[in-house]
Protein backbone atom coordinates (compact mmCIF):
# COMPACT_ATOMS: atom_id res chain seq x y z
CA UNK A 1 0.00 0.00 0.00
CA UNK A 2 2.42 2.18 0.99
CA UNK A 3 4.68 2.24 -1.93
CA UNK A 4 1.09 2.20 -4.62
CA UNK A 5 0.95 5.71 -2.27
CA UNK A 6 4.19 6.99 -3.17
CA UNK A 7 4.19 6.21 -7.15
CA UNK A 8 1.18 8.56 -6.89
CA UNK A 9 3.48 11.02 -4.89
CA UNK A 10 5.59 10.80 -7.96
CA UNK A 11 3.34 11.03 -10.35
CA UNK A 12 1.54 14.39 -8.96
CA UNK A 13 4.99 16.05 -8.81
CA UNK A 14 6.00 14.91 -11.87
CA UNK A 15 2.53 16.36 -13.35
CA UNK A 16 3.29 19.29 -11.59
CA UNK A 17 6.24 20.14 -13.24
CA UNK A 18 4.71 19.74 -16.92
CA UNK A 19 2.25 22.25 -15.22
CA UNK A 20 5.29 24.71 -14.04
CA UNK A 21 6.58 24.29 -17.28
CA UNK A 22 4.23 25.46 -19.36
CA UNK A 23 2.94 28.10 -17.22
CA UNK A 24 5.22 29.73 -15.23
CA UNK A 25 7.56 32.17 -15.30
CA UNK A 26 10.66 32.70 -17.34
CA UNK A 27 13.01 32.75 -14.74
CA UNK A 28 15.28 36.04 -15.88
CA UNK A 29 13.29 36.57 -19.01
CA UNK A 30 10.51 37.84 -17.21
CA UNK A 31 12.34 39.44 -14.25
CA UNK A 32 13.70 41.71 -16.90
CA UNK A 33 10.19 42.53 -18.98
CA UNK A 34 8.96 45.59 -17.71
CA UNK A 35 6.63 47.23 -20.44
CA UNK A 36 2.83 46.92 -20.47
CA UNK A 37 1.12 44.23 -22.81
CA UNK A 38 -2.16 44.43 -24.26
CA UNK A 39 -4.93 42.24 -22.33
CA UNK A 40 -7.55 40.51 -24.42
CA UNK A 41 -11.02 39.74 -23.78
CA UNK A 42 -13.57 37.71 -26.31
CA UNK A 43 -11.12 39.01 -29.45
CA UNK A 44 -11.29 42.52 -28.31
CA UNK A 45 -8.47 44.16 -27.32
CA UNK A 46 -9.22 46.46 -24.06
CA UNK A 47 -7.17 49.04 -22.50
CA UNK A 48 -5.58 48.42 -19.06
CA UNK A 49 -8.75 50.07 -16.86
CA UNK A 50 -11.23 48.27 -19.01
CA UNK A 51 -9.19 45.23 -18.14
CA UNK A 52 -9.01 45.53 -14.37
CA UNK A 53 -13.06 46.06 -14.00
CA UNK A 54 -13.62 43.16 -16.68
CA UNK A 55 -11.47 40.79 -14.66
CA UNK A 56 -11.98 39.56 -11.00
CA UNK A 57 -11.45 41.64 -8.05
CA UNK A 58 -8.26 39.82 -6.70
CA UNK A 59 -7.83 41.73 -3.46
CA UNK A 60 -8.34 39.12 -1.17
CA UNK A 61 -6.07 35.85 -2.94
CA UNK A 62 -6.04 32.77 -1.05
CA UNK A 63 -3.18 30.67 -1.96
CA UNK A 64 -1.86 29.07 1.71
CA UNK A 65 1.84 28.09 1.55
CA UNK A 66 2.22 26.05 5.18
CA UNK A 67 0.21 23.55 7.02
CA UNK A 68 -0.52 26.13 9.76
CA UNK A 69 -1.94 28.39 6.60
CA UNK A 70 -4.04 25.13 5.31
CA UNK A 71 -5.12 24.75 8.63
CA UNK A 72 -6.61 28.23 9.70
CA UNK A 73 -8.11 28.60 6.48
CA UNK A 74 -9.38 24.89 5.06
CA UNK A 75 -11.49 22.58 6.40
CA UNK A 76 -11.91 20.17 3.60
CA UNK A 77 -10.10 20.22 0.12
CA UNK A 78 -10.09 17.72 -2.35
CA UNK A 79 -8.44 17.91 -6.11
CA UNK A 80 -8.14 15.88 -8.57
CA UNK A 81 -5.32 15.49 -11.89
CA UNK A 82 -6.41 13.96 -15.52
CA UNK A 83 -4.56 13.11 -18.39
CA UNK A 84 -5.92 12.33 -21.42
CA UNK A 85 -9.58 12.51 -19.95
CA UNK A 86 -8.97 9.79 -17.57
CA UNK A 87 -8.04 10.64 -13.75
CA UNK A 88 -4.65 9.53 -12.44
CA UNK A 89 -5.09 10.57 -8.52
CA UNK A 90 -7.15 12.22 -6.40
CA UNK A 91 -5.86 13.88 -3.47
CA UNK A 92 -8.41 14.63 -0.20
CA UNK A 93 -7.53 17.00 2.69
CA UNK A 94 -10.11 16.68 5.54
CA UNK A 95 -9.33 18.65 9.00
CA UNK A 96 -11.47 15.89 10.85
CA UNK A 97 -11.51 17.86 14.21
CA UNK A 98 -9.44 18.07 17.54
CA UNK A 99 -8.13 15.06 20.19
CA UNK A 100 -5.88 14.95 22.93
CA UNK A 101 -2.91 12.71 22.69
CA UNK A 102 -0.78 11.38 25.52
CA UNK A 103 -2.25 14.54 26.92
CA UNK A 104 -0.76 16.84 23.82
CA UNK A 105 -3.24 18.66 22.16
CA UNK A 106 -3.46 17.85 18.08
CA UNK A 107 -5.33 18.50 14.86
CA UNK A 108 -6.19 15.23 13.41
CA UNK A 109 -5.82 15.56 9.87
CA UNK A 110 -6.81 12.68 7.34
CA UNK A 111 -5.15 12.40 3.86
CA UNK A 112 -6.16 10.32 1.02
CA UNK A 113 -4.82 9.78 -2.40
CA UNK A 114 -6.81 8.38 -4.70
CA UNK A 115 -8.50 5.24 -2.25
CA UNK A 116 -5.50 5.35 0.59
CA UNK A 117 -6.34 7.16 3.53
CA UNK A 118 -3.38 8.56 6.55
CA UNK A 119 -4.93 10.16 9.18
CA UNK A 120 -2.44 11.85 10.95
CA UNK A 121 -2.49 14.03 14.92
CA UNK A 122 -0.50 16.55 14.40
CA UNK A 123 0.41 19.13 17.21
CA UNK A 124 0.46 22.95 17.58
CA UNK A 125 4.33 22.80 16.30
CA UNK A 126 4.11 20.82 13.22
CA UNK A 127 5.27 17.42 15.01
CA UNK A 128 3.04 13.99 14.35
CA UNK A 129 1.55 12.60 17.32
CA UNK A 130 -0.12 9.29 15.97
CA UNK A 131 -0.34 7.84 12.65
CA UNK A 132 -2.48 5.70 10.80
CA UNK A 133 -3.00 3.47 7.63
CA UNK A 134 -6.49 3.11 7.16
CA UNK A 135 -7.07 1.42 10.60
CA UNK A 136 -4.16 0.47 11.06
CA UNK A 137 -1.10 2.21 13.54
CA UNK A 138 1.97 2.44 12.48
CA UNK A 139 4.78 3.85 14.31
CA UNK A 140 4.94 7.69 15.38
CA UNK A 141 8.59 7.60 13.60
CA UNK A 142 7.19 7.13 10.50
CA UNK A 143 5.31 10.61 10.21
CA UNK A 144 7.58 12.72 9.97
CA UNK A 145 8.66 10.60 6.46
CA UNK A 146 5.30 10.63 5.24
CA UNK A 147 4.48 14.66 6.70
CA UNK A 148 6.14 16.41 4.04
CA UNK A 149 4.73 14.70 0.63
CA UNK A 150 1.13 14.96 1.85
CA UNK A 151 1.20 18.32 2.87
CA UNK A 152 2.87 18.85 -0.54
CA UNK A 153 0.53 17.26 -2.34
CA UNK A 154 -2.16 19.16 -1.02
CA UNK A 155 -0.06 22.46 -1.16
CA UNK A 156 0.40 21.72 -4.96
CA UNK A 157 -2.23 23.73 -6.64
CA UNK A 158 -1.29 26.94 -4.00
CA UNK A 159 2.07 26.45 -5.27
CA UNK A 160 0.79 26.35 -8.77
CA UNK A 161 -1.05 29.83 -8.05
CA UNK A 162 2.09 31.42 -6.45
CA UNK A 163 4.85 29.95 -8.96
CA UNK A 164 2.75 31.77 -11.75
CA UNK A 165 1.76 34.66 -9.37
CA UNK A 166 -1.75 34.29 -11.27
CA UNK A 167 -3.44 37.02 -8.94
CA UNK A 168 -0.94 39.48 -10.43
CA UNK A 169 -1.02 38.62 -13.75
CA UNK A 170 -5.06 38.74 -14.22
CA UNK A 171 -4.33 42.76 -13.11
CA UNK A 172 -1.13 43.33 -14.92
CA UNK A 173 -0.29 40.78 -18.20
CA UNK A 174 3.41 40.76 -18.52
CA UNK A 175 5.03 40.49 -21.93
CA UNK A 176 4.56 37.52 -24.18
CA UNK A 177 1.18 36.79 -22.15
CA UNK A 178 -2.33 37.37 -23.92
CA UNK A 179 -5.32 36.90 -21.41
CA UNK A 180 -8.35 35.91 -22.79
CA UNK A 181 -11.87 35.21 -21.16
CA UNK A 182 -13.58 32.83 -22.44
CA UNK A 183 -15.99 32.01 -19.78
CA UNK A 184 -18.24 32.85 -16.51
CA UNK A 185 -21.05 30.98 -14.96
CA UNK A 186 -22.11 30.02 -11.13
CA UNK A 187 -21.23 26.80 -9.40
CA UNK A 188 -20.45 25.09 -6.24
CA UNK A 189 -17.71 23.65 -5.27
CA UNK A 190 -18.44 21.71 -2.04
CA UNK A 191 -20.00 24.25 0.52
CA UNK A 192 -18.94 27.60 -1.73
CA UNK A 193 -20.77 29.07 -4.38
CA UNK A 194 -19.17 31.66 -6.40
CA UNK A 195 -18.43 32.72 -9.99
CA UNK A 196 -15.72 30.89 -11.89
CA UNK A 197 -14.23 32.77 -14.34
CA UNK A 198 -12.07 30.93 -17.53
CA UNK A 199 -9.07 32.26 -19.17
CA UNK A 200 -7.30 31.28 -21.30
CA UNK A 201 -3.59 32.47 -21.34
CA UNK A 202 -1.04 32.16 -24.59
CA UNK A 203 2.44 32.55 -23.60
CA UNK A 204 5.09 33.53 -26.38
CA UNK A 205 8.37 35.34 -26.15
CA UNK A 206 9.84 37.18 -24.60
CA UNK A 207 7.84 35.32 -21.36
CA UNK A 208 9.18 32.09 -22.80
CA UNK A 209 12.19 31.28 -24.96
CA UNK A 210 12.27 31.84 -28.72
CA UNK A 211 10.94 29.42 -30.89
CA UNK A 212 8.43 28.06 -28.11
CA UNK A 213 5.04 28.65 -27.50
CA UNK A 214 2.34 27.30 -24.39
CA UNK A 215 -1.39 27.84 -23.88
CA UNK A 216 -3.39 26.64 -20.69
CA UNK A 217 -6.55 27.58 -18.88
CA UNK A 218 -6.75 28.82 -15.65
CA UNK A 219 -10.55 28.39 -13.63
CA UNK A 220 -10.62 31.24 -11.32
CA UNK A 221 -13.25 31.30 -8.39
CA UNK A 222 -14.63 34.51 -6.88
CA UNK A 223 -16.42 33.52 -3.85
CA UNK A 224 -16.99 37.31 -2.69
CA UNK A 225 -15.07 37.27 -0.01
CA UNK A 226 -12.12 35.75 -1.42
CA UNK A 227 -10.70 34.51 -4.50
CA UNK A 228 -8.47 31.91 -5.60
CA UNK A 229 -7.44 29.48 -8.38
CA UNK A 230 -9.60 26.19 -8.86
CA UNK A 231 -8.18 24.61 -12.12
CA UNK A 232 -6.17 24.60 -15.10
CA UNK A 233 -5.82 22.93 -18.62
CA UNK A 234 -2.27 22.37 -19.78
CA UNK A 235 -3.07 22.83 -23.37
CA UNK A 236 0.22 23.18 -24.85
CA UNK A 237 4.02 23.40 -24.28
CA UNK A 238 7.16 23.84 -26.51
CA UNK A 239 4.89 23.16 -29.50
CA UNK A 240 3.65 19.87 -27.84
CA UNK A 241 -0.21 19.46 -27.21
CA UNK A 242 -1.03 18.41 -23.83
CA UNK A 243 -3.93 17.34 -22.05
CA UNK A 244 -3.54 17.78 -18.33
CA UNK A 245 -6.52 18.70 -16.25
CA UNK A 246 -6.25 19.76 -12.47
CA UNK A 247 -9.89 20.59 -10.82
CA UNK A 248 -10.77 21.33 -7.00
CA UNK A 249 -13.92 19.77 -6.67
CA UNK A 250 -14.41 19.85 -2.94
CA UNK A 251 -13.98 23.03 -0.92
CA UNK A 252 -14.94 24.37 2.63
CA UNK A 253 -13.67 26.22 5.21
CA UNK A 254 -13.00 26.30 8.67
Amino acid sequence: MLKKTFILFLALVMMGTVMYGCGSPANDVEEEAVNDVEVVENEETIDEEAAEEALIEVENWKAPGSLQELLATFKEIRHTWSEGGEEVASVHYLHEGSDTVDGVQTDRVSFSISDEKFTLWIDGEGNTQKIEAGSEALPKEMGDMMFTPFISSILMPFKVSQDWNVHQKLVHPEPGIDIKKIEKSQDTIGELTGTIYTFEITLEPPHVPEGERGMVCWKVADFGDFQMLVGWEALESAGEKLNIEFKIDRLALQ
